[in-house]
């Protein structure tokens, strides 16, 4: 997915001043940061309202189907743990040899990082759940992230069920 959603980042930094991503750490309010890069992620690649797309009918707002391996790769939550180098001869085959053994592990903390920050968020009322993954046919999720009022993310929720054939929740 492309960088599409430049203009919904108004409206994310709305919602976190309003404090919809922040917790308790010791007994201090703070921003939870990887909920914010997710989001902000998220919102980069889902179409704003006024987008010429959303217009013509081709596709809803505010709505995020990437999936969670392009967001852990774009995120770098994969990267090897040696320093990556533009000359691939300069690693050694022990590196490549512990980068493949180890990728599995970063892959599944990753998967679990970033679904930890998407239930934080659900429960915070800013991303729904519209349609669950389907790892057996290779579907990705589709999420409303609910960067509106009540009515527009009733709006973008409607819009997006009509696109994506889900029928009423």
């Amino acid at each position: 997915m492309k960088f599409v959603g430049y203009k919904n980042m108004d409206r994310v930094y709305e919602k976190v001043s309003q404090g919809a991503l922040s917790k308790l750490n010791s007994g201090k309010r703070v921003t939870d940061s990887f909920a914010l890069s997710l989001l902000t992620y998220m919102a980069l690649r889902a179409c704003g309202p006024n987008d010429q797309a959303v217009h013509k009918g081709e596709k809803p707002y505010w709505c995020y189907w990437g999936g969670w391996n392009d967001a852990m790769d774009d995120l770098g939550m994969t990267l090897p743990d040696y320093e990556p180098t533009s000359d691939p001869e300069l690693i050694s085959e022990e590196q490549y040899r512990r980068n493949a053994e180890g990728l599995p592990k970063r892959r599944r903390t990753a998967w679990n990082r970033i679904g930890s920050a998407a239930k934080f968020m659900q429960q915070r009322g800013i991303l729904k759940l519209l349609k669950p993954a389907n790892v057996f046919q290779q579907k990705n999720a589709i999420w409303l992230l609910c960067l509106g009022t009540p009515t527009e993310n009733l709006l973008a929720e409607k819009q997006a069920r009509e696109y994506f054939h889900l029928g009423e929740e």
